[in-house]
């Protein structure tokens, strides 16, 4: 049971770096990424696998209540990063990375 559960932490790592790095080709101008995909934490790869699949099978688990927490967190940055890049501040928003990378690291 123990290898499942670090396999799917494993997994919720390597979801958010995904995550992380596909905001930072949104605000490069170098991939299309659906606006709800960006602005939902739900609607995500990575939220829909926390909100159907992890926090069913994990919520008990402290590190997982966390996972989600830190996932939320990423989205309320993303949204505020996105729409300075909308707006045309697209240095701004790049310069915003910063803020997600503190927040991505507490996932490691």
């Amino acid at each position: 049971m123990m290898n499942l559960i670090q396999l799917d932490f494993q997994q919720a790592k390597a979801k958010h770096l995904q995550f992380k790095n596909r905001l930072r080709s949104i605000l490069s101008g170098d991939e299309i990424y659906t606006e709800n995909q960006v602005l939902s934490q739900y609607e995500c790869p990575v939220g829909q696998w926390i909100y159907q699949k992890v926090l069913i099978d994990y919520a008990h688990i402290q590190e997982v209540v966390d996972l989600e927490k830190i996932h939320a967190d990423m989205h309320i940055i993303a949204r505020r990063l996105f729409t300075l890049y909308k707006n045309g501040a697209v240095s701004e928003a790049r310069k915003g990375l910063n803020e997600m990378e503190e927040v991505a690291d507490r996932i490691m």
